[in-house]
C-alpha cells in the first residue's frame, strides 16, 4: 500500500470519526439540555432525579458529565415528568414538558379544579401553602425512611 492510499485512508477514517463525534456530541448536548430542563420544571434536584431513578447520586452526576442516561433511569424519569423516554435521550422534540398536547384531565382532577376555582383567593393561596407544606413533609419523612433503610443495608 502506498503513502498516498495511507494517508487517504488515515484522512477518511478521521473524517467519519469526527463526524460521529459531531453527531455524539449533539446528542449529548440534548441531554443535557433536557435534564437540565427537567429540572427546573419540576423543581427537582440531582439527588432528587437520582432518588426517581433509584440510582446513586454519582450516577446522575456521570449523566451530567458524559450527557448520557441509561434507558432503565431514563423511563423512570419520563414516568416521573410525564415525558417520553426519547425527549429525555433528545432524540425528539415531542412530549417535553412543554408540549403543547397535554393530557385530559381526570374527573378527580376537574373535581379539585372546580372546588379550588370557587374559593376565594385567601383560602386558595392558604390551601396552596398548606398542600406544598404537607408534601415537602412527606418528602422529608420519605428520605427519613430511605436514609434508615441504607444504613440498615450497610
Amino acid at each position: 500500500m502506498s503513502i498516498v492510499n495511507c494517508l487517504f485512508i488515515y484522512k477518511y477514517k478521521q473524517s467519519v470519526y469526527n463526524v460521529k463525534m459531531k453527531d455524539d456530541s449533539r446528542n449529548n448536548v440534548a441531554v443535557l439540555a433536557r435534564l437540565n430542563e427537567l429540572m427546573e420544571q419540576q423543581g427537582i434536584s440531582k439527588a432528587d432525579m437520582a432518588r426517581i431513578a433509584g440510582v446513586s447520586p454519582q450516577a446522575v452526576n456521570n449523566w451530567f458529565n458524559r450527557g448520557d442516561v441509561g434507558k432503565r433511569s431514563a423511563q423512570k424519569l419520563a414516568q416521573f415528568a410525564g415525558v417520553s423516554v426519547d425527549w429525555i435521550l433528545g432524540d425528539n422534540d415531542a412530549d417535553g414538558p412543554n408540549d403543547t398536547q397535554e393530557r385530559p384531565l381526570s374527573q378527580r382532577e376537574k373535581i379539585l379544579l372546580e372546588l379550588f376555582n370557587e374559593l376565594p383567593d385567601s383560602e386558595a393561596d392558604l390551601l396552596l401553602k398548606n398542600l406544598e407544606e404537607k408534601k415537602q413533609y412527606y418528602d422529608t419523612l420519605l428520605n427519613e425512611l430511605l436514609h434508615k433503610r441504607q444504613n440498615k443495608k450497610a
